[in-house]
């Protein structure tokens, strides 16, 4: 749906800048942990662009409760940081995990940190890139109306997910300012969300399973 309203500029590992103290593995395999080893790296802002979303596929582990965190820092002119933000994604079934953010106006420099969100193993992923999400150029009218709600676009799906504590206020805020679509986008989840969460259900799951019977046991 984004992407039918904007113009894209797509970038991948080769246009990345990124920090020598970890870089990519073999393969384009992007390693990280949740303090000592981040991976971190940089890309340019076009004056046109009013958001990015980061796509990538998950390489390792792809067991549940495994998180990436991806933080941004937007820089002005310098070394004078005008926002600093983060969204939490996991691993699906089908499809990659994505994490949206809005650009400030005046930003000039992106730095993108990844750390293991919730656990202090090494995590990796694949096929990372950038989608730049601009109005189209010859659309002055609705660029200008893009600038003057830029703040107003929710960045979840159906939530904000935090990593630490120190994050909670952020994402409350993030869903208070955005709570009409996060109501909706809940309401069409909650369905599937109560059957899979029904006590029974989760009894059953113990039970049919020999390796869960094993540790439940």
């Amino acid at each position: 749906a984004l992407t039918g309203e904007y113009e894209i500029r797509q970038l991948g590992l080769n246009d990345f800048r990124w920090h020598l103290s970890n870089v990519p593995m073999a393969g384009g395999t992007l390693a990280f942990d949740d303090q000592k080893h981040p991976f971190t790296f940089e890309v340019d802002r076009e004056p046109s662009e009013s958001a990015v979303a980061m796509r990538f596929d998950w390489h390792w582990p792809t067991i549940k409760g495994i998180y990436c965190q991806v933080e941004l820092k937007q820089y002005g002119e310098g070394d004078n940081v005008l926002e600093s933000s983060h969204q939490v994604v996991g691993h699906r079934r089908s499809g990659q995990p994505t994490a949206l953010f809005n650009l400030h106006p005046e930003a000039k420099r992106l730095e993108f940190s990844l750390k293991n969100a919730l656990h202090r193993s090494t995590a990796t992923i694949r096929n990372a890139s950038l989608v730049m999400l601009s109005h189209p150029s010859n659309d002055s009218s609705n660029k200008v109306s893009h600038e003057s709600s830029v703040e107003d676009f929710p960045v979840g799906a159906v939530g904000s997910i935090a990593a630490d504590s120190s994050q909670v206020a952020i994402c409350v805020i993030e869903i208070v300012k955005h709570l009409t679509h996060y109501r909706q986008s809940a309401k069409s989840f909650s369905h599937d969300w109560s059957a899979i969460h029904q006590p029974s259900e989760t009894v059953n799951r113990l039970t049919h399973s020999d390796l869960l019977r094993r540790k439940a046991g």
